[in-house]
């Protein structure tokens, strides 16, 4: 059975794709879709800490990577993919911080489309964490490179806006 699944953030990435589908031998069909009453956010808590290059040594950060949040009015430009069960099943592997979430009100077609939304306890703003919140470098350059691949100029200028005032940083690398 196939599923139509909306990637906003990393999965545009081919790279991340295929490291996520590595059971593939071809890349699942995918095509641009804009997605109504939803925006991106970097809203989801990551498990991981780390240290980061210039921060004092021992001080630990929370990455955030991104999520979808409903607001009316907003536009969230992506990408839909075209997968299989087996392909569904690793996508939940790898998203397990996140809810699979019908969207199917909010995409044009009439198709049935899932995306995955932050799990209420992985969501910013409702769980208090103790570290700093900052945006891990290679991981926005990944969105980054997924929605220029694409030609998603409303996604790389959303992903630009919903930074806001966080920060940017380079983890200090594991020895």
């Amino acid at each position: 059975m196939d599923h139509l699944v909306f990637v906003y953030g990393s999965l545009m990435d081919p790279a991340a794709r295929r490291e996520t589908l590595a059971h593939r031998t071809s890349s699942p069909a995918v095509e641009p879709l804009v997605v109504e009453g939803w925006e991106r956010a970097w809203n989801c808590l990551s498990a991981r800490t780390f240290e980061v290059v210039g921060a004092p040594e021992g001080q630990r950060f929370r990455r955030l990577v991104l999520g979808i949040r409903p607001r009316a009015g907003a536009r969230c430009e992506g990408l839909v993919l075209r997968v299989d069960d087996r392909d569904l099943a690793a996508l939940r592997r790898r998203e397990a911080a996140y809810a699979l979430t019908d969207l199917s009100p909010a995409a044009p077609g009439g198709e049935r489309v899932v995306g995955f939304v932050p799990r209420p306890q992985r969501t910013d703003g409702l769980v208090e964490v103790d570290e700093p919140l900052v945006v891990e470098r290679a991981y926005l350059d990944r969105c980054r490179s997924g929605a220029r691949r694409h030609h998603l100029a409303e996604a790389a200028e959303e992903l630009e806006r919903a930074l806001g005032r966080l920060r940017v940083v380079d983890p200090v690398p594991d020895t």
